[in-house]
Parts: C-alpha cells; sequence; structure tokens
C-alpha cells in the first residue's frame, strides 16, 4: 500500500514538472514528440534545481490550464453598471437595448480619459462569452451585428502567454523597422497624406521607421504625460498562393489566416488576408473613429481600455469629412472636454467601456466607434478586418461624407 501511495506521488509529481517544463519552452518545441526519457531528465533537473514554484514563477506564465488561467484573469476585472443583464452570464441572445451605453459626462466623469487607474465598478455593456462554452451564444450575438468580448480561447490564452515572456517579442520581430508614430502628446490620430489637405492642417505625429527594440527603449524613457509618447504599427499579409508574401507573425495567430472560417475569421475566396499589430505604453490614447470592415482584435499584452459608441452616435462625433487626412476619426477631444467643464449632457453623447486583458477578444461590428487608451508600460494588441456587414451603413452614410475607403 504504503509502495503504490509513494508511486501515485511521483507520478502526480512528475505529470505536474513535465506540465510546467514544456509550458516554459518555445513554441517550436510543443509540436515535438518528447520521449518520456527525455521529458523526466528535465523534470528531475527542475525540481533539483528550484521547487515547483519556483519553475512557475521563473517561467513568468500560467500553468497551461486555460480555466486557471482564465478565473485569474477574471479576479482582475472590475464590476459593471450594467441593469438588466450580467455581462458575465449574458442571454443567449443580445438582450433588449444591448449593449448598454451610458452618457459621455458618466463615464468620462468617473474615471477620465488620461487615467491608467482602473476604478472598481466601470461602465461596461459588452458581454463577456466563455469560447469553450458560449460558442453558440457567441455566433447568435454575431448573426445580429452585436459586439463582445470572447474569452478563454485555448489559443489566444496560448500566444498571450508566449508574448509576455521576456524577449519572445523582440526575438520575433527582430530588425525589421516598423511604422513608429510619436505624438507631443499622448494622443494618437491616424491619418494618410493627401494631395489638398484642409488650409492650416499639420501632421499630428511624426513617423520613425524602427525595430521593435528601439521602440521599447523610447518607451522606457517616457516617464510623464507631457513627454513625447510612441505607438509602433506592424503588419503583414498571408497569401495562402505565394510563398513569399507571408508574415511570420501570422504563425501566432493562425485564425486570421485566410482559409479559416469561424467565430474571429469570416472572408470568402480570400487569398490575401493581413493582420495589424499594434504596440503601445500607458497613457496612449488613439482617438475615436470607425472601420468599414468587421473588427477582430486580441489583447495578448497588458490592459487596454476601449470606449465604444454604436453607429447611431455619429451626428454627434464631429467626425472629419471629404478629403480630410483623418477622414472617420473625431474631431473631439475627451480629455480637453472634461478639463473645460465637462460634455453637455443636452448633446446626449453615448458611449461604454471594457477593460481588455491578455487573451481577450473584442468583436466589433462594422462602423462602431472605438477609442483605445494603454493602462500599462507595455501592452500589444494584433486585429484583422473581417467581411464588413450593411447593418449600420445607410447609419454612418445618412451622417456625412466619410465614404473613402482606407
Amino acid at each position: 500500500l504504503i509502495k503504490s501511495l509513494l508511486l501515485q506521488g511521483l507520478s502526480k509529481v512528475f505529470g505536474a514538472v513535465q506540465g510546467v517544463v514544456l509550458h516554459c519552452l518555445p513554441r517550436s518545441y510543443e509540436t515535438m514528440k518528447w520521449p518520456r526519457s527525455a521529458v523526466l531528465l528535465m523534470a528531475v533537473l527542475a525540481v533539483r534545481s528550484v521547487a515547483l514554484e519556483q519553475a512557475e514563477e521563473e517561467c513568468d506564465g500560467t500553468p497551461p490550464d486555460a480555466e486557471t488561467n482564465n478565473r485569474a484573469e477574471r479576479r482582475l476585472d472590475p464590476a459593471s453598471w450594467a441593469d438588466g443583464y450580467d455581462i458575465y452570464n449574458c442571454p443567449p441572445v443580445p438582450p433588449r437595448g444591448y449593449p448598454q451605453q451610458w452618457s459621455a459626462r458618466h463615464v468620462l466623469g468617473q474615471w477620465h480619459a488620461n487615467s491608467t487607474e482602473i476604478p472598481e465598478t466601470i461602465h461596461q455593456g459588452l458581454c463577456i462569452l466563455d469560447a469553450t462554452t458560449d460558442h453558440d451564444t457567441a455566433m447568435r450575438y454575431l448573426e445580429k451585428d452585436m459586439p463582445f468580448i470572447v474569452r478563454n480561447n485555448p489559443e489566444f490564452l496560448a500566444t498571450a502567454q508566449r508574448w509576455n515572456q521576456p524577449g519572445y517579442i523582440d526575438n520575433m520581430l527582430g530588425d525589421t523597422n516598423y511604422p513608429t508614430h510619436k505624438s507631443k502628446d499622448f494622443k494618437f490620430k491616424y491619418w494618410v497624406r493627401e494631395k489638398n489637405p484642409p488650409e492650416g492642417w499639420t501632421e499630428p505625429t511624426e513617423v520613425l521607421r524602427i525595430p521593435y527594440r528601439d521602440y521599447m527603449a523610447l518607451a522606457d524613457e517616457t516617464a510623464n504625460a507631457t513627454d513625447p509618447h510612441y505607438y509602433m504599427y506592424a503588419e503583414g499579409h498571408w497569401s495562402l498562393s505565394k510563398e513569399n508574401v507571408r508574415w511570420p507573425v501570422f504563425e501566432e495567430l493562425p485564425q486570421f489566416k485566410p482559409d479559416r472560417f469561424d467565430l474571429y475569421q469570416e472572408l470568402f475566396n480570400q487569398d490575401t488576408q493581413k493582420l495589424h499589430c499594434k504596440f503601445g505604453m500607458a497613457g496612449n490614447m488613439a482617438v475615436s473613429h470607425f472601420d468599414s470592415h468587421r473588427n477582430t482584435i486580441v489583447l495578448l499584452k497588458g490592459r487596454r481600455r476601449y470606449l465604444l459608441a454604436d453607429p447611431t452616435q455619429c451626428p454627434k462625433y464631429q467626425l472629419h469629412e471629404g478629403n480630410h487626412p483623418s477622414l472617420r476619426h473625431t474631431r473631439l477631444d475627451w480629455t480637453e472636454l472634461m478639463m473645460n467643464g465637462g460634455i453637455d449632457d443636452e448633446k446626449q453623447l453615448q458611449m461604454n467601456e471594457v477593460v481588455m486583458q491578455p487573451g481577450d477578444v473584442l468583436i466589433l461590428p462594422s462602423y462602431w466607434f472605438h477609442s483605445i487608451i494603454g493602462l500599462t508600460h507595455d501592452s500589444a494588441q494584433c486585429n484583422s478586418w473581417s467581411a464588413g456587414t450593411m447593418t449600420y451603413k445607410g447609419i454612418i452614410g445618412s451622417c456625412g461624407t466619410f465614404w473613402k475607403e482606407n
């Protein structure tokens, strides 16, 4: 009996240590069929060098248990002011009035746009659905063209775990130079150079081309909100037919390859797909705008706050129109509005918000407004545009002349 118990105990220790060892290995080793003796030898060496708890801590990851990882993330989630439904236990179809929105005065009055401190309760109206248990519900919300968060997708969680290992992103992106926008403060407004820009217009950011490690060195030097801030845009394509048009980062997120058709990607007969990855620092604020395609956004490192609004808010958003270099973007400045007496309640500008954490996926329909604020020193997200939907096109079209597709 004692011998049997000892063998069972050793077996559990071996299994636990083996899981930690394999979890800490680079991704290229995960698909290899390691001999049990080799894994056992590594496990024994790990036990001799540090305790099992220390091994888990040193690999700076989470045990390869998606449910455990998900529980740890949820402990960091603030509560929501939402009435009528529980954002963590949503009904099988979008409830009436979903997603709930509040006046911008209340949202930004409680949590200022230039603050990175997360309150205990926020104005979150989006449902958080579990990828492993709520897939059918997620598909129904998708069919209704509603925004929502997907959590606990094992593939995205695994990518997030890798990206949070020291040096991983640097090694992945290497010496390639990527566009990095430099703002004189912390506000970033996308722009494209036009032949005849409006009189008096100046480029809102300076564009550098530097590798990721140089971007991080600049980020480390940024100490105050008044210092220049930096935002790196890395992007590339993946072609099914042309091997020379394949950005290696797609291997980190195969869900976005053009041969996939599921909740996260739904482009028919697509040979080439584009992937956008953005790396930012605490306090960075991307000005509110809309995209004409459905947006699937996965956060892989750090935390970010999203301020969201449905397309009916378009007339109140004071968007740039016509041939403006920042077409589809608002002229409103959340920080200045709140510092100069707040937002007039009579305008009834509505919005909601969500705090995204590593592994979270935001499904955002076409034409929904979104502004992104970095909450941590180093954050990273990747997104892919999927099929555009017509649900809100008429609303945006009647609001102004923003119809040049970028």
